[in-house]
């Protein structure tokens, strides 16, 4: 079995970089569903919160229209990919250090 992440068609956004990083991407993932116009989504590089706008383009999440329940789902998003990243960091040090 493949261990990377496959992500379909149905995933692919535009190839855009990042408002807050600069980091170039063109997928979303974590759904079943394609991504559409309002989708909430954290960069995978900055973690900073982003919304699909218009064409499918990111653009920084406007949090003061989320509920209480909304920040904290967000919030949990943008602590899972700064674990992933502690814990890709952490393996690359211990290859080669």
């Amino acid at each position: 079995m493949n261990s990377r992440l496959s992500i379909d068609s149905d995933h692919l956004l535009p190839q855009q970089r990042c408002p807050a990083c600069g980091h170039l991407t063109n997928r979303a993932g974590g759904g079943a569903e394609r991504p559409s116009e309002g989708d909430v989504m954290v960069c995978i590089s900055c973690a900073t919160a982003l919304e699909l706008g218009p064409g499918n383009l990111m653009i920084r999440l406007n949090t003061g229209k989320l509920s209480t329940e909304e920040l904290a789902e967000v919030w949990a998003m943008q602590q899972a990919v700064k674990l992933a990243k502690k814990a890709v960091h952490a393996k690359r040090n211990k290859r080669t250090g």
